[in-house]
């Protein structure tokens, strides 16, 4: 069971670093915005717009618009990398823990 939960926090912040070194040239004007919106408008929430654009009615159909498919793609790149270094850093330790 710890396996499973701390395979799914390794998947969670490599999705969420993908999010933030793909992205975050967008991050002061939309913090800008959210703001004069009254909404939340820190770093988690900018990730969690991103990371699944169901989250804010406002991101979804700018996310999936023809012009920001490099964006799509960069960030599907992105993810996949330090998907894989999250699964290293997740076995490595397991074998760590295993032979101690």
């Amino acid at each position: 069971m710890l396996w499973l939960l701390s395979g799914l926090v390794c998947l969670l912040a490599a999705r969420l670093a993908a999010v933030w070194l793909c992205l975050s040239h967008r991050y002061p004007e939309w913090r800008t915005r959210r703001s004069a919106e009254r909404r939340a408008s820190g770093p988690l929430a900018f990730a969690m717009l991103h990371a699944n654009p169901l989250f804010d009615g406002q991101g979804f159909l700018d996310w999936h618009h023809p012009r920001n498919r490099r964006t799509r793609i960069r960030f599907s790149l992105m993810g996949v990398a330090l998907l894989a270094l999250a699964f290293v850093a997740h076995t490595s330790l397991f074998s760590l823990l295993g032979n101690l």
